[in-house]
């Protein structure tokens, strides 16, 4: 190893926080070209952010619930993400979104609720999304 090559290492460790090794290894990827080894060290930091981001968001989506209320008695109650399935569902099918309207017309005149339980550490309140009183 040169001293111009350590220096570019030097350089690759001081911009994108990584380490000699993972430095080096990005380096010889890019055959020697700096430039080159920032862009896929940033193309990697990238991809890593938006898995988290998807990550975060599928958590959450499992510990946030929707339930659908009869007066006090709570009829349904399962995590946003199942809720969000079934409505992929009910968009690729006519049938299925006719049978879903019409369930939803039903609900509204049966005085049925729909409530998003969000988790505790976001909100500390039950917020009521759709009821009979707004139509």
């Amino acid at each position: 190893m040169n001293s111009e090559e350590l220096e570019k290492i030097d350089l690759l460790r001081s911009r994108m926080e990584v380490g000699y090794q993972e430095a080096k290894y990005l380096l010889d990827a890019a055959d020697g070209d700096i430039v080159q080894a920032l862009i896929k060290l940033e193309e990697r930091d990238k991809a890593k952010s938006e898995k988290s981001h998807f990550m975060e968001w599928l958590r959450k989506s499992w510990r946030t619930k929707i339930k659908i209320n009869r007066g006090e008695q709570t009829i349904l109650k399962l995590p946003l993400a199942a809720g969000a399935l079934g409505l992929v569902g009910v968009l690729t099918r006519r049938e299925l979104a006719l049978l879903g309207g019409l369930l939803g017309i039903i609900a509204l005149v049966k005085d049925y609720t729909l409530e998003v339980d969000l988790p505790e550490e976001e909100v500390s309140f039950t917020e009521t999304l759709l009821t009979p009183s707004q139509t």
